[in-house]
């Protein structure tokens, strides 16, 4: 008795419960007012603000080679438009973590561009940038 009594309790200790949701109503709010801010501070050209945004995993030296460069070649954002919104939350245990993935048309004085930007936010800390990628839109 005592053996089934220990395997229950290994069983019961051992078990994570796991929760998944993709594209939660407030998620997706969560997702759209982050990437405002950050093209809201793009437009006023103020890379110092976004830097504190950045995940460990990209250089700010990188990013703001890529901003600088665009802004030479196509001059300042004048607006932005959000196109897509895709989140997915994991919830383990005590763990959580959030993916928010933005597509925006991004619209530059002489050009426009479609601008995919990733955040990741883990339990409840702030949310970090932690992919950009863009592809400039034919006219």
């Amino acid at each position: 008795m005592k053996k089934y009594l220990l395997l229950v309790y290994l069983v019961a200790i051992s078990c994570q419960q796991t929760i998944t949701t993709n594209n939660s109503e407030n998620d997706v709010k969560i997702a759209k007012e982050i990437t405002s801010v950050l093209y809201k501070d793009l437009i006023k050209l103020d890379t110092l603000n976004i830097y504190k945004y950045l995940d460990t995993s990209i250089s700010k030296k990188e990013l703001s080679e890529s901003f600088n460069e665009k802004f030479k070649d196509f001059e300042n954002i004048e607006s932005f438009e959000i196109l897509s919104t895709e989140t997915k939350s994991t919830v383990i245990d005590d763990y959580s973590q959030t993916n928010y993935r933005v597509t925006a048309l991004v619209f530059y004085e002489k050009s426009h561009f479609i601008e995919k930007i990733s955040f990741k936010k883990i339990d409840n800390n702030i949310s970090k940038l932690d992919g950009y990628s863009y592809e400039q839109v034919l006219k």
